[in-house]
């Protein structure tokens, strides 16, 4: 063996002509670093990012494309943008009635100016017991850990008997709350909007859009897209019978609503306009509609107050019935150019299918599946709602079905946008 007698703290390593040759130590925090079996090694910073490298997990990762962190004794564990979600918080009961009474097509938005949520629903029995009341309600809660606490109910439309088919949108420059609905006498759209303050809603007038005769309506949710670019909202209603969207740029100043002039497509399947969003990256509003085996993607570009049709495509080939949003999803995806989306599957009314949509300003629309992916598994009864959302800054994304009154949630982990891992 070779005998060394050299300072303290000193590395040495055998050179290619077999004599031991010390090695001078780098900087704090560096390491050893090999140049190969005929260079001398070196001491260099560890690299920022990049690279390759093999880590043992505490315990089974459920599949690829988990995000993870580095612990302190060298191991990796799953982060919050992998498969563990938060969990559910306190339920809280929004009206207080003492007996069962039916309330319907519940949806919300988060308002970050005031960190609140706003909810609004379909109320089909007044605090009276009185059936079919069908009044238009809203109310804001504020938020600890995960505890809601409403403030006081407010009424969105007050008339006996005639809401039916809401929507909501949140203006992140203004801070201003917006509201449609379809009010039954008439068959006529309603905008109204709200300001916050803590959890004291105060409405603006209510308007009548005029613009259908028919059946107007809202088509729940996505009645509204906020333009990033133009700093202005969107609003949409769909007449089931005309065919006609209706799309215009909606502006609020005390209270008072004023719209653009309405750009009137007629393409019968967007009469149901289940969906809607703005992509800021290609500066196009996407609306998605359709029943049955068919889907029909449109695009449109916004200058000023008008709004102009871009691109539309019809995709065949899907099981699900699109006809309303709570049975469909469209979200964005880390790609600028790329959407999720899915609905229920009818053939089952039990599966859920999903695929990612291309979007190209001034191209036709495209599908990375055909057919569609299915969630499989999803228990005996019928999906009857539907609401999707991406978690954290991955592509993780979040299903959150009813069925026959089961509450279930699931996710879909994509790991390249064209490759997804249903659980």
């Amino acid at each position: 063996p070779t005998m060394l007698d050299g300072t303290a703290n000193q590395v040495y390593f055998s050179n290619s002509t077999g004599n031991v040759t010390e090695v001078a130590l780098g900087a704090a925090a560096t390491v050893l670093t090999s140049a190969g079996a005929t260079s001398a090694p070196t001491f260099s910073a560890i690299p920022a990012s990049g690279g390759t490298k093999v880590m043992t997990a505490t315990g089974a990762i459920a599949g690829a494309g988990i995000s993870v962190s580095l612990n302190s004794d060298g191991t990796v564990s799953t982060t919050a943008d992998g498969r563990t979600l938060p969990s559910v918080g306190t339920f809280t009961d929004i009206t207080g009635y003492s007996t069962s009474y039916t309330m319907g097509y519940v949806i919300g938005v988060y308002c970050a100016d005031q960190d609140v949520v706003v909810v609004s629903w379909m109320d089909n029995h007044d605090s009276s017991g009185t059936w079919n009341n069908y009044k238009y309600k809203t109310a804001a809660a504020s938020i600890s850990g995960t505890t809601l606490t409403f403030g006081s109910i407010a009424e969105v439309d007050s008339a006996t008997g005639q809401a039916s088919s809401y929507g909501m949108g949140y203006d992140p420059d203004t801070y201003v709350i917006w509201y449609g609905w379809h009010r039954e006498a008439g068959s006529s759209a309603y905008l109204r909007t709200a300001t916050i303050s803590g959890t004291t809603i105060t409405l603006g007038t209510a308007l009548n859009t005029t613009w259908s005769s028919g059946n107007a309506t809202t088509q729940n949710s996505n009645t509204f897209a906020y333009d990033t670019d133009t700093n202005q909202m969107v609003a949409s209603f769909g007449d089931y019978y005309g065919p006609h969207l209706y799309l215009a740029i909606a502006s609020v100043s005390g209270g008072t609503i004023t719209l653009g002039t309405a750009k009137d497509d007629t393409h019968g399947d967007l009469r149901i306009a289940s969906n809607m969003l703005y992509m800021a990256a290609l500066s196009r509003l996407v609306v998605m509609g359709g029943t049955g085996t068919t889907r029909t993607f449109a695009s449109y570009s916004i200058s000023g107050t008008t709004i102009t049709s871009d691109q539309l495509t019809v995709m065949t080939g899907f099981g699900g019935d699109g006809q309303y949003a709570s049975v469909n999803f469209m979200v964005p995806t880390t790609n600028t150019s790329k959407l999720f989306f899915g609905n229920m599957y009818a053939a089952t009314n039990e599966d859920i299918e999903y695929n990612f949509l291309t979007v190209t300003a001034g191209s036709a629309f495209t599908k990375a599946y055909t057919p569609s992916q299915r969630l499989t598994a999803w228990g005996s009864s019928n999906v009857s709602q539907m609401c999707c959302d991406r978690v954290g800054t991955s592509d993780t994304f979040v299903i959150q079905t009813t069925r026959s009154s089961i509450y279930t949630v699931g996710t879909v982990v994509v790991t390249d946008l064209g490759t997804a891992t249903p659980t």
